[in-house]
């Protein structure tokens, strides 16, 4: 059991409160930070839902308080993954990720299938690391601002900045000095209303709970469908329904939400997201919003 652990502030990364415990006992190598937390068998701490919770929670100092389902829910990107997902299997992978690397996550919601649409690097809000220092004296990374399609801060609706940190190779890179130094003092504020849409969608699914039932989901696309005229003789049109899907939204912001491989040909989103095995929330936020379907 370790003696101290830092407090995890509002919206924070587990991983990042990994990185300032690391920074802290000032670790002469991360691999070494990597097993006192997690155990021998972890390579690396995935930036969204690190893997083999159960002995880190047991690591903490008694007094914590901190379980292994509250730091899944609080401070990892875990409830945006399995919203998609019922009640039961998230409880079962629960179980998996306490003992396992956080691929077994990954399989089991499809995001091995769907990287694609994550961030290269890890994201930051200027006006969020300027209050997080006023507050709580160092930058930290939010979960919020990592999401997949998020590319705004629903807080200060000003677009997020990139740092230098690979998000798909991070391993325990604190904030304090990769966000701090690439501070503009400029904010980019955005008007796009799709943009800051599919953020406040995401920012309720992480912190309210929110579920996409798939179920009800896909006979209520059906339904808003037929009242189009996308179906003709009791057959969807997917080219023209493609077609509709790119103008509603642009070409650019489809690349914006890492969309670039459907650019060619939409259908292949449309196909999945109606009908296929997908279960990757941000691509049925794009079908809701086309189709004026509002999140519960």
């Amino acid at each position: 059991m370790i003696g101290w652990f830092p407090n995890l502030y509002p919206d924070e990364l587990l991983s990042s409160a990994c990185a300032r415990y690391a920074d802290t006992f000032r670790y002469p190598a991360r691999m070494s930070a990597i097993s006192d937390l997690f155990g021998d068998r972890c390579s690396r701490v995935a930036y969204d839902v690190p893997g083999q919770l159960n002995r880190l929670v047991s690591q903490l100092p008694s007094n914590s308080g901190i379980t292994l389902e509250e730091l899944l829910y609080r401070h990892t990107l875990f409830p945006f993954y399995v919203s998609t997902r019922s009640p039961e299997k998230a409880r079962h992978i629960i179980a998996a990720l306490g003992d396992s690397p956080a691929t077994v996550l990954y399989r089991a919601v499809g995001m091995i299938t769907y990287r694609q649409h994550c961030p290269q690097y890890l994201r930051f809000c200027d006006e969020c690391v300027k209050e997080d220092v006023s507050l709580y004296g160092e930058p930290y990374w939010h979960r919020l601002h990592q999401i997949p399609g998020v590319l705004l801060c629903t807080k200060h609706e000003c677009h997020l900045m990139e740092s230098k940190v690979g998000a798909q190779g991070a391993s325990l890179v604190s904030a304090k000095t990769r966000t701090t130094t690439m501070n503009t003092g400029r904010t980019s504020r955005s008007a796009n209303g799709h943009l800051l849409g599919f953020a406040n969608d995401a920012r309720r699914i992480v912190e309210e709970g929110v579920l996409i039932q798939l179920s009800g989901l896909r006979f209520q696309y059906r339904t808003k469908l037929e009242s189009t005229e996308f179906i003709w003789n009791d057959r969807l049109s997917t080219d023209k329904l493609g077609q509709a899907i790119t103008g509603f939204y642009t070409s650019n912001l489809l690349h914006q939400l890492s969309f670039s491989a459907y650019s060619n040909d939409m259908r292949k989103l449309v196909n999945r997201v109606l009908g296929g095995p997908n279960y990757h929330p941000l691509e049925h936020l794009v079908m809701m919003r086309f189709l004026h379907m509002p999140l519960a």
